[in-house]
């Protein structure tokens, strides 16, 4: 039972998180400081609903409501999406899942366990918590070339 409680208060990371908030950035950076970065999301194993991303900046404002530099809501297309987000220089986050019926919510079983996709910077796979910010953070210290991929995870 100590493991379905810890699912329950360990995967309610996007419930009322930044994820499932509208908007596509949430602090502007400066038109001159700013960098592009786009995540390539894989791994989808539908074309149905939309991918919610979400960029964060510091450890304690990991997966907070309101608290993303910047967040994202795109369609998926052969089983892929593609997140394009602004930000400055620095050491960021990304956190993301697969809204795949579309209601903005991030879904879970009575265990906790989660129902839609999900996935993390640095393709950090979770254990029985959410990652830290510090596995998945990775340094923007200039335009990236290409894109970086992250992959999907279902289940546990």
């Amino acid at each position: 039972m100590a493991v379905g409680v810890s699912f329950v208060l360990v995967l309610t990371l996007f419930a009322g998180s930044a994820l499932g908030q509208q908007g596509t950035l949430a602090r502007p950076a400066p038109a001159s400081e700013a960098l592009a970065l786009v995540f390539r999301v894989r791994g989808l194993r539908s074309d149905r609903g939309q991918v919610m991303g979400a960029l964060f900046d510091r450890p304690e404002r990991w997966v907070r409501a309101g608290e993303e530099v910047a967040a994202c809501h795109v369609r998926i297309r052969g089983r892929e999406a593609r997140c394009e987000l602004t930000a400055r220089p620095g050491r960021y986050a990304f956190a993301f899942a697969h809204d795949e019926d579309g209601d903005g919510r991030f879904d879970r079983d009575f265990l906790g366990i989660p129902q839609e996709g999900y996935g993390f910077s640095n393709n950090v796979r979770p254990s029985l918590s959410l990652p830290s910010w510090q596995s998945a953070a990775f340094p923007l210290r200039e335009t990236p070339s290409g894109e970086l991929v992250v992959t999907t995870r279902y289940g546990i």
